[in-house]
Formats: C-alpha cells, sequence, structure tokens
C-alpha cells in the first residue's frame, strides 16, 4: 500500500543515509531502494494527479532525488536494466564496511569504504 507521507519520509531517510555511507548489506540497499519504486507509482497514478497537493508532492520527491544523484554517483553496470527505475541502477560513492564487500563481490565495483 502506498503511503505518499511516509513513503517520501522514507526516501529522504535512505538518502540520508547514503549521505554518511549506506552501511547494510547490498541486497538491504536494494529492498530499501524499493520505496522509491512506490513513489514512482504514486507519480505516475492519474488519481493522484488529480489530488489537491501533487505539485508539492512531486517536488519533495524531485528534491530528494537530485540529493541521491549527488550522492549516489557510481554506476551499476547491468546487461539488461530495462524496466527498473534509474534509482535502481546507482550506487552511493562510499559505504560501510559490509556494503563495500558485497558491491565489490557481487558486482565488480570498487566503492569508498567509511
Amino acid at each position: 500500500m502506498i503511503d505518499p507521507k511516509r513513503d517520501v519520509e522514507s526516501w529522504c531517510d535512505l538518502v540520508e543515509e547514503c549521505k554518511s555511507g549506506y552501511s547494510d548489506s547490498l541486497a538491504e540497499y536494494d529492498f530499501d531502494l524499493h520505496v522509491r519504486d512506490f513513489l514512482q507509482r504514486a507519480i505516475d497514478s492519474s488519481a493522484l494527479q488529480s489530488v489537491n497537493g501533487y505539485g508539492d508532492f512531486r517536488e519533495s520527491i524531485e528534491l530528494i532525488d537530485r540529493e541521491f544523484i549527488e550522492i549516489a554517483t557510481v554506476e551499476i553496470p547491468l546487461a539488461n536494466g530495462k524496466g527498473l527505475g534509474w534509482w535502481h541502477l546507482r550506487l552511493p560513492a562510499r559505504g560501510g564496511e559490509e556494503f563495500a564487500d558485497d558491491v565489490r563481490d557481487r558486482i565488480g565495483v570498487v566503492i569508498g569504504r567509511i
């Protein structure tokens, strides 16, 4: 169930965590990104587009997205990324030991450690 207010806050919290370096596993990072999938569904919803405050809702997401783009500067090399939102194709440049090791071992990309 999409809850726009909760999901915007969750997206913001994830971006804040990424600023200091994501510290959980790569699998958890992928799971955490699903909140942005929910937000995209809300953005694309014709029912929500007609609700008062939709413009502010969308603008708040765009602000957080811009922050995420500044932080998640490492592109994930995928053979086929079709069907995935752009946020699934980026990683923060720094992470905790577990995250950095997972990224190296599973994706073959080296990121900085916090």
